[in-house]
């Protein structure tokens, strides 16, 4: 596995530890859903993500029926000067559109 996929790897991992402990706590017989939100900035390849869970589910009994939804997350920014916002952009705005300003 490259470094960037083995990133993602472990990111699945963590995120089965986090399920299965959750579920045994509930003493729930196995997991259905999962839905995650990534963030559009934070770099995670959700292909590799998923492929890695898929992988993971595979040793997993209470984990092998699960379907994972991967929901991305953008980003809002605020001007600093006049404080309008800019919803969910996946692109650092490079000005403002209400008073051109510049600092997000």
């Amino acid at each position: 596995m490259s470094g960037r996929t083995m990133h993602e790897f472990s990111l699945a991992e963590g995120l089965a530890r986090e399920l299965l402990r959750i579920a045994r706590e509930h003493k729930a017989s196995a997991v259905r859903e999962v839905y995650v939100s990534i963030g559009a900035l934070s770099g995670i390849v959700r292909e590799s993500f998923s492929f890695g869970f898929e992988i993971i589910k595979e040793h997993e009994p209470m984990l092998k029926e699960s379907q994972l939804h991967i929901e991305v997350d953008y980003p809002t920014y605020r001007c600093g000067q006049c404080g309008y916002l800019i919803e969910r952009s996946s692109v650092v705005p490079a000005q403002c559109p209400m008073c051109n300003g510049v600092e997000f």
